[in-house]
């Protein structure tokens, strides 16, 4: 079912679909999420409850009223699943800076999370030490997402403040303990000496039963489609440890 719920005084779209435990689908900075995940979306309804929504200025949902961090992000998630009457813990999936969200979701409510699936995930902890450059270096990747070809309004605005997200999730991370907490990271392979790689099995290895999975013959834009099986797989099995 598809509706729109308010989230403080905002109309927030949403969809469910299917029985069980509840399964919760964040795309990627600026992405609408709701119809954004139909491989993925057709093959878990079969076991679990599937929750998706267009967070605040994406898809068909009002704009914030300021620019969101990942800390907003993760607040407005809490409010949705509220809204929704969704049974918790969740697994949550996370694509690319998606990651920043259902991290920080998980270190706020530990107790609602019942595992993470990080898509081709933005690494937090590059992105915080660009906090530590000079302002201009921080000023230029805010100026780079401003005029990057074809971005959206909304990737503008979940961009803006990605530093300062990155830094609350690093911070977070370092605060509360999640070691036992189902984590696996599924990431496009890179060739060294790409620093991805590294970064990558370095956000897995914080948790006691961390998985890093690197995959092949796949790309950034593409990832999703190509690897749903991959994801369904990972997420029935976070559904079955419950």
């Amino acid at each position: 079912m598809e509706r729109f719920v308010d989230i403080v005084g905002r109309k927030t779209w949403t969809r469910v679909i299917g029985q069980g435990p509840a399964i919760v689908l964040c795309s990627g900075a600026g992405a609408a999420r709701v119809g954004n995940w139909p491989d993925v979306e057709e093959q878990a309804v079969r076991f679990a409850t599937v929750v998706t929504y267009d967070r605040a200025g994406t898809g068909r949902s009002d704009a914030p009223q300021r620019r969101p961090t990942a800390a907003d992000m993760a607040e407005e998630l809490t409010a949705v699943l509220d809204a929704l009457a969704i049974a918790r813990p969740v697994v949550l999936v996370g694509f690319s800076m998606a990651a920043f969200l259902v991290q920080l979701f998980a270190c706020l409510r530990p107790a609602d999370v019942a595992g993470i699936i990080l898509l081709d995930p933005l690494p937090d902890s590059f992105m915080a030490q660009l906090a530590d450059q000079p302002p201009t270096v921080r000023e230029s990747l805010g100026a780079k997402t401003a005029t990057m070809s074809g971005a959206s309004p909304g990737l503008r605005l979940e961009m803006e403040l990605s530093i300062e997200s990155a830094v609350q999730v690093r911070d977070s991370l370092a605060s509360v303990s999640l070691r036992n907490l189902p984590f696996v990271v599924v990431a496009v392979e890179h060739p060294e000496p790409s620093g991805l790689g590294r970064y990558h099995a370095a956000m897995a290895s914080r948790f006691a039963e961390g998985q890093l999975i690197l995959v092949r013959a796949t790309t950034h834009q593409t990832f999703v489609r190509d690897n749903s099986r991959l994801v369904v797989d990972l997420a029935r099995r976070m559904c079955g440890d419950r």
